[in-house]
C-alpha cells in the first residue's frame, strides 16, 4: 500500500466510509466536497476526503509497464494501445498453442504485490479453483515461480498457453471469440464490465493468485 498522502486523479483508492465503504476505484476528480471516485462498476460517487485512502499511486508500475483497465475510457480513448495510469485489470483465457504467439495481449504487471483484479474463463479453470475461478487458499507456488519478476510470469504464462490480455482491445477480441453476434461497438464502461462477468470470466485478485495460476 502506497504510504504518500499526497493524492491526484488516477490512483487506486479504498473507500473505507459511507455507503459504498470497501469499494476500490480510482480517483476521478477533486470537488469541494470530497473526492468523485470511479468504482470498478462505472460508477462515479462522491466521497469524503477522510474516506479515501491511496492503495497505488498513478503511474506505479513494475517492469515499465502501467497500469492497465478496460474502464479507464476517461483516461484513455486509444482502444488499440494499452491502457495506462488507470484500475487494474488483466483477463485471460486458455488458448491453443497455435493461438498463443499471435495473442495481442500478453500480460497485466502489478504495482509491488498489490496487482490487479485479473480474470480466467471460469469454464476452463485449472485444476485447484474454484467455482468462481479462484485457486484454492493451499495451493502451493513453487519456489521459482515465487521468485519471478512479472516479464517472467508473463514468459510462463505465454509457454503455458494462456493468453492475458492487457488492453480494451483484447478484452474485446475475446468477447466476440465466445459471441460472435456481439456488437462490440456499443459495448464501453459498464455495459463491457458487465459482459466480461456474463461470459463467465472470473477474477483473480492478487499477484499470488496469478502465480497460484502458472503453477498448475
Amino acid at each position: 500500500m502506497s504510504t504518500t498522502s499526497q493524492k491526484q486523479p488516477g490512483d487506486l483508492v479504498r473507500i473505507t466510509g459511507g455507503r459504498n465503504k470497501t469499494e476500490e476505484g480510482i480517483l476521478h476528480e477533486k470537488t469541494s466536497k470530497g473526492w468523485n471516485v470511479k468504482l470498478k462498476n462505472g460508477e462515479v460517487v462522491l466521497t469524503s476526503f477522510p474516506f479515501v485512502v491511496v492503495l497505488a499511486k498513478k503511474g506505479e508500475f513494475e517492469d515499465g509497464e502501467p497500469w492497465k483497465s478496460i474502464l479507464a475510457e476517461d483516461f484513455a480513448e486509444d482502444q488499440d494501445e494499452p491502457i495506462p495510469e488507470a484500475e487494474p485489470a488483466i483477463a485471460e483465457e486458455n488458448t491453443t498453442a497455435q493461438n498463443t504467439p499471435e495473442s495481442p495481449g500478453t500480460a497485466s504487471e502489478t504495482a509491488g504485490d498489490e496487482i490487479v483484479e485479473s480474470a480466467v474463463d471460469a469454464a476452463q479453470a485449472p485444476a485447484g479453483a474454484t467455482e468462481t475461478g479462484r485457486l484454492e487458499e493451499n495451493t502451493e507456488i513453487p519456489e521459482n515461480i515465487a521468485k519471478m519478476t512479472t516479464l517472467q510470469l508473463r514468459e510462463l504464462a505465454k509457454q503455458k498457453g494462456v493468453a492475458i490480455a492487457r488492453t480494451k482491445a483484447d478484452f474485446l477480441r475475446i468477447i466476440k471469440e465466445k459471441k460472435p453476434d456481439e456488437n462490440l461497438e456499443r459495448l464501453k464502461g459498464k455495459l463491457l464490465f458487465d459482459r466480461v462477468s456474463e461470459l463467465h470470466i472470473s477474477r483473480l485478485r492478487s499477484k499470488e493468485d496469478l502465480q497460484k495460476l502458472l503453477s498448475k
